[in-house]
């Protein structure tokens, strides 16, 4: 009996100064607060919300110390989220809004302006750092994002709870904020259509050249061995420059496309998703199948040839991609894709190649 209220005396003592400390704090502080709008610890940072006046609103989640998702659903690219974290980190002010233009600045803000929540782990009691308490999330800071002050090398933001604006930069970065604070769902997606630390997990790539089939290829790999056939499934009896082949498998430890095309109307979509494919890349690991259809995408109007001065009729840099069961229309660039665009003669040794072996 001694024993229970000897330890109830001392919860209700570390009650009562925990208290005393938040209170204390919360005071010395809330001046610093009404200016500071970064968050110096982005590493303990759970969740990130972003909403703007249209309706849309995008959560980033946490999963690992290097992983993300977007909405529950995509991976969230890790440049965009090492942006957006050393942007959070690293945020100071320029400078105060002029009086006169506040009462405009701040009308912006409430109509267009993005706002923003963070979201960390903390302990709820936390006596002089020794003792803590009751670890739960919370939500350590809440602004509005609006648009570029009039030289655009400032971003106005204003802190929850304040009505004073300010100019907000980035030391040594020359431009404004607003981009980074995306609300739309796609721009934070991970842009890699497939990646492996391991080539071992593929077990076959299918190229396919639908107008020219006699190109297309098929390579296999099983516990028997590594095969490489035509289009029918046959295998290829020509001897293959392996070293080759070997090299033109390291580019399957990453493919990306460059974005996605959200801009387009319905029919313009559907109009291009039901062009002929130039290519079609089918990548099966042990756990999925992957496919892309490539289709040639008309270059701007008016681009011309700088040596024959004729009008350019196709993109030379860029194409279309369909992924995701031909839900979804991107941008891919062909650096990227002629690495693996590669028809059945590239890996076909010569006579003159073939006897030398």
């Amino acid at each position: 009996m001694k024993k229970n209220k000897i330890t109830i005396a001392i919860l209700i003592v570390l009650t009562v100064i925990s208290i005393f400390l938040i209170c204390n704090n919360s005071s010395s502080t809330m001046k610093k607060e009404n200016i500071d709008f970064a968050v110096e610890d982005t590493s303990n940072i759970t969740r990130i919300f972003l909403a703007d006046k249209n309706g849309n609103k995008v959560v980033l989640k946490r999963l690992s110390q290097s992983d993300w998702i977007v909405n529950d659903k995509y991976n969230v690219s890790k440049d965009m989220i090492q942006i957006i974290l050393r942007t959070i980190s690293d945020l100071e002010i320029q400078m105060t809004i002029p009086k006169t233009a506040r009462k405009n600045v701040l009308k912006s803000i409430a109509s267009t302006g993005v706002k923003v929540e963070i979201y960390q782990m903390k302990h709820k009691i936390n006596l002089f750092n020794k003792i803590k308490l009751f670890l739960t999330e919370q939500k350590v800071k809440t602004y509005y994002v609006g648009g570029p002050n009039q030289n655009h090398l400032g971003t106005r933001m204003l802190l929850e709870g304040s009505t004073e604006p300010y100019s907000i930069v980035i030391a040594g970065f020359q431009g404004f904020l607003t981009p980074r604070y995306s609300t739309k769902e796609n721009e934070w997606r991970d842009r890699r259509i497939f990646y492996t630390n391991n080539l071992s997990t593929i077990k076959s790539i299918k190229i396919e050249f639908p107008n020219e089939p006699e190109k297309s290829f098929i390579f296999e790999n099983d516990p028997k061995g590594a095969y490489i056939k035509n289009i029918k499934g046959e295998k290829i009896n020509q001897d293959i420059d392996s070293s080759r082949f070997n090299r033109y498998l390291l580019s399957f430890y990453s493919v990306s496309f460059e974005r996605f095309l959200d801009e387009l109307s319905p029919n313009t979509r559907d109009s291009i998703i039901h062009l002929k494919p130039e290519n079609i890349v089918s990548i099966t690991t042990k756990d999925t199948t992957i496919v892309v259809k490539t289709i040639k995408k008309t270059s701007a109007s008016g681009e011309i040839d700088p040596i024959t001065g004729m009008e350019i009729d196709m993109d030379r840099d860029r194409l279309y991609g369909l992924i995701n069961n031909d839900k979804e229309l991107t941008i891919c660039q062909y650096n990227e894709f002629d690495r693996i665009l590669r028809p059945i003669n590239y890996f076909i040794l010569n006579k003159s190649q073939s006897s030398k072996k």
